[in-house]
């Protein structure tokens, strides 16, 4: 799987999301183009050089761990950050798997870490845009 994520203005808003226009779509279809050559995976391209380049480098880092996560282990850290305020108890209900499954997964994945990065980057974002 390969991510463009663009962050800028929306200039022409459509009802099909191809057809929408602005800054954030020419940076995320950019973005994107450059992943192959890269070797990457995941980029992100905003208005702001210096944001990018910590996003970049932390994105490039957290490879490192996600790319050796199993489909399962995926889904868990997927369905763990969706329904992040239910327990790990809570949620295996929900999956059809013990707690103690989740837990690994979770430990497995660094989730917690993982968590710790979404937050920073939210944080950062927010930043800029306000």
């Amino acid at each position: 799987m390969r991510m463009g994520i663009g962050i800028g203005e929306k200039s022409y808003d459509a009802q099909k999301i191809t057809e929408a226009n602005g800054e954030a779509f020419i940076n995320s279809g950019e973005t994107f183009e450059e992943l192959k050559k890269l070797k990457r995976n995941l980029a992100i391209k905003s208005p702001w050089v210096q944001l990018d380049d910590e996003l970049n480098l932390m994105f490039r880092l957290s490879s490192i761990v996600m790319d050796k996560w199993s489909s399962t282990t995926a889904q868990i850290v997927a369905a763990s950050i969706t329904n992040i305020k239910l327990s790990q108890k809570e949620l295996g209900d929900i999956m059809g798997r013990t707690q103690s499954t989740i837990s690994e997964a979770q430990k497995r994945a660094h989730y917690d870490e993982i968590l710790d990065l979404v937050y920073f980057y939210e944080k950062r974002i927010s930043e800029k845009i306000s």
